[in-house]
Order: C-alpha cells, then sequence, then structure tokens
C-alpha cells in the first residue's frame, strides 16, 4: 500500500510540474529521463551489486543531435570467488521527440533491454525486468534544483501469463548544492505493485560522479545496495 501511494504521489507531482520544468540528468537509478546524450559526448558506467557482479554500461551522442546509443555487458561472479559468467550485450536507445520549453516537458522515445538482478539461466531472464520500450517527460520543477520524469514502459518480453504489459514509472533528482545529488523512483508501476528506489550522488567534478542506491525498499525482496561510478566525456 505504501509504494502505491508513493507512486500516485510521484504522478501527481509530475503533473504540477509540467508548467515550470526543464530536462536535465539521463537517468535515475534504473529508469531514464526524456535527456540524450549530446551529439559528439559519450558516458561509461560502471555498476557493482550482488552477487560480485558488475554491469558496464556505454551511452554515446552520435549520428544526429541527441540521439543517444549505448550498449551495456554484465558479468556475475567479477568479485569473489567461482567463475565469471558474462552475459551479452544489451542495446539502449533513446530519441528525443521535443526538447522542452519553459512551459513543455521534454519528451522521449526509446528501448533499453537491459535488465536488473539477479540473472536466472533457465528463463534467461533477469530478476527486474528490462524498461523496455519508453515513452518518458521530464521537466524541472517547481523548486529549484529539483527535477521531476515520468512515463510508461512496455517490456519486450511478451509472456503469455504476463497480466500487466504497460507500466509506469517516476523519477526524481534534486542538487543539494554543487556536490551532492538526491535520487528517487518509482518503477513497474501496475494497480497493485511497484518497487520504489533511493540514492544519494557525488559530483566529484563536471566528468567523474560516483552513485550509491537502495533498491526496493520495504518491498518484495532483500534490500539491495548498489555502487555506480560514471565518466562522461567528448570525442
Amino acid at each position: 500500500m505504501r509504494k502505491i501511494i508513493l507512486s500516485i504521489v510521484f504522478i501527481i507531482i509530475g503533473f504540477y510540474n509540467l508548467a515550470f520544468c526543464e530536462q536535465h540528468v539521463t537517468e535515475i537509478i534504473d529508469t531514464p529521463t526524456a535527456t540524450s546524450k549530446e551529439l559528439g559526448s559519450y558516458a561509461v558506467s560502471i555498476r557493482l551489486y550482488k552477487e560480485g557482479s558488475i554491469l558496464t554500461r556505454l551511452y554515446y551522442g552520435i549520428i544526429v543531435k541527441n540521439l543517444t546509443l549505448g550498449l551495456s555487458f554484465d558479468a556475475e561472479n567479477v568479485i569473489g570467488s567461482g567463475s565469471v559468467e558474462p552475459r551479452r550485450p544489451y542495446l539502449y536507445i533513446k530519441l528525443p521527440l521535443y526538447l522542452g520549453s519553459y512551459t513543455w516537458p521534454a519528451i522521449s522515445v526509446g528501448f533499453d533491454e537491459q535488465g536488473f538482478g539477479k540473472y536466472n539461466e533457465d528463463n534467461e531472464e533477469y530478476e527486474v525486468p528490462p524498461v523496455g520500450f519508453f515513452l518518458v517527460f521530464t521537466k524541472k520543477a517547481f523548486m529549484t534544483g529539483l527535477n521531476v520524469s515520468f512515463g510508461i514502459n512496455a517490456n519486450y518480453i511478451f509472456k503469455e501469463d504476463t497480466e500487466e504489459k504497460i507500466k509506469g514509472f517516476c523519477n526524481a533528482d534534486f542538487m543539494l548544492g554543487p556536490e551532492f545529488m538526491i535520487l528517487a523512483e518509482v518503477k513497474e508501476i501496475t494497480m497493485w505493485d511497484s518497487y520504489f528506489n533511493a540514492g544519494a550522488k557525488y559530483l566529484l567534478n563536471p566528468q567523474l560522479d560516483f552513485e550509491f542506491s537502495l533498491l526496493d525498499l520495504g518491498g518484495r525482496s532483500v534490500l539491495e545496495r548498489i555502487i555506480k561510478v560514471t565518466y562522461t566525456g567528448e570525442f
């Protein structure tokens, strides 16, 4: 029930902010914003999570202005004992439909096939399914330093036993001075369920930042902690 209430609050805030916002960072923890990488820029992130796993994601602003293409590479048991178990690369693409203005939100569509959590070898699926196809709106909020995004997504794995194929997500980031950022998101929103994640980011400089997040707070599985390092540069 608490997660349902949080989802409703995020959605209400998102609609309220439509008249006040502009785009900001490209993603919040596991969900996208409407912002894309600029042409000629790139980002590399390394995410450490359970089972000694490392998820590396590459984002490029190439081909046309504000189109983002990316690949992710995931492997279990990289840290610790046991044999390393790599996965195939997964595709990421984000295309802006509208870059936003003082009055209207930025709008983007995209596709992200990278799942999260433990990988099940039997059915070849991640514990948390990928975002899949998505439509996202991003706006600068009524408070200085606060940005809110909300959207809908459809997992590309359409299985017969999947009741909800279309889901929602909301996310927000809030700057605490020039170096610290608070992160929050509600994802996998359906009529009866959702995930709530929260974290913080330290911006060492404009190119390098460190993130610590807690996944599925008060939720349906064991609380997970992740660490992510991201480097941004230009060609």
